[in-house]
């Protein structure tokens, strides 16, 4: 990826490298906590971006069951994949090529263009967050409920709303999820 003339290398795992590379659609990656799937989620939009939208802006949903967890864990993980990626190559200004703005509910990247919305979705009622948005790429962070870490869940029904407002944006359509393996009785182990 080039960020001012920069080309900008991605350290990934195997399990990662499969994640971000896949051509899939609908993609997911599972796994236990701290194994790096909100760092791979991440640098799979930026390579979507470079890779797939062909110069068009990517217009993305980030979504979590509350904006409270976007808040407390989804940004500083992206924060610290930010850092990573910084220090993997030795250019300081990678971290300041991404901006933040209303709050944490936007972040945003000049090279390539890169528009991010942040959302919490913990009830159906939360599907009216994305009536008449235009995203490429949306994630889904943490849908299955982790209830010693305070998370909620997404329902179904957002996944499938989700489905059906991927690639509204222009491009090539991508929808991935990102989180810790669900219970068996939840909808994502069905899923995925």
């Amino acid at each position: 990826m080039q960020v001012a003339n920069k080309k900008i290398e991605f350290p990934l795992t195997e399990a990662q490298r499969q994640f971000v590379r896949s051509p899939a659609p609908i993609v997911a990656l599972i796994g236990p906590e701290g194994e790096g799937k909100t760092y791979a989620g991440f640098v799979a939009l930026t390579i979507h971006a470079v890779e797939r939208m062909k110069g068009q802006p990517l217009r993305v949903a980030i979504i979590r069951d509350t904006f409270e967890n976007i808040q407390t864990k989804t940004i500083p993980s992206i924060n610290k994949a930010l850092s990573t990626i910084a220090a993997h190559n030795n250019f300081p200004g990678y971290v300041q090529s991404w901006q933040w703005s209303r709050g944490g509910k936007r972040l945003v990247c000049q090279a390539p263009r890169i528009e991010c919305d942040l959302f919490g979705a913990d009830d159906l009622a939360s599907i009216s967050r994305l009536q008449g948005g235009e995203w490429s790429l949306i994630w889904i962070e943490e849908p299955s409920p982790m209830y010693e870490g305070n998370s909620a869940g997404i329902p179904r029904g957002v996944f499938d709303a989700c489905m059906s407002r991927a690639a509204r944006g222009g491009g090539s359509m991508r929808l991935q999820t990102t989180q810790n393996p669900g219970d068996e009785d939840h909808w994502s182990h069905d899923v995925f």
